[in-house]
């Protein structure tokens, strides 16, 4: 900044950078609008059969609601973590897009939806979602019914492309889900869902060593 500015100058600039910071809802899950995101999906989508969770957050919920895991695990393992979206696999990505729109959901006070079309995962998207299971999340101030893919389905989400397998978070996400004894992983279903992904079938098998 210019030498001639104020420290009074200073500060105030920090502190518009701290507010708008502070504005922005991100976090793990511990954290209380993202635990209000959650609790908002629920509401918004918990009777519907044409979506699922994918992404970090569905992860971090399974760990949450797991009898042998729960909060100190969570915070272990993803403490660290800041996300600002929630990611939203569905077949109907416009009715569910309106639905968010015309609600109170607000962008300040939860974490941004994205929603994912099954195109992205080729031959396995819909099957995702039809597999995908409706649990009940409870912990810190989650209270929710919402809908989420098999273990086996969101660890193939973690490894199926480039992308994914080059994203620090996503890539701590599956060696997690690869190592922890709470997670139950079909190997033989993984591997049929990675036939013909050369790349995926070398990294689990690898990096992995599943």
């Amino acid at each position: 900044m210019d030498p001639t500015t104020s420290n009074e100058e200073l500060i105030n600039a920090f502190n518009e950078i701290e507010d708008a910071d502070n504005r922005r809802c991100e976090g793990n899950v511990s954290h209380e609008c993202v635990q209000d995101t959650v609790n908002m999906v629920g509401d918004l989508y918990g009777e519907r059969e044409d979506f699922a969770l994918v992404g970090g957050i569905p992860l971090q919920l399974k760990v949450l609601n797991h009898e042998e895991a729960g909060p100190e695990v969570l915070m272990r393992e993803f403490g660290s973590r800041r996300t600002n979206d929630l990611d939203v696999m569905t077949t109907n990505v416009q009715e569910l897009s309106s639905i968010y729109r015309n609600s109170e959901y607000s962008q300040r006070d939860h974490l941004d939806l994205d929603f994912v079309n099954p195109s992205l995962f080729p031959g396995e998207g819909e099957n995702i979602i039809t597999n995908a299971e409706n649990v009940r999340v409870q912990g810190y101030e989650i209270d929710a019914d919402v809908r989420m893919p098999t273990d086996t389905d969101l660890f193939y989400t973690k490894v199926h492309d480039e992308y994914s397998r080059q994203s620090m978070g996503t890539r701590h996400d599956a060696e997690y889900m690869a190592t922890s004894p709470i997670m139950d992983i079909d190997a033989e279903k993984l591997h049929d869902m990675v036939a013909g992904k050369t790349e995926a079938q070398d990294y689990i098998e690898k990096y992995l060593q599943f």
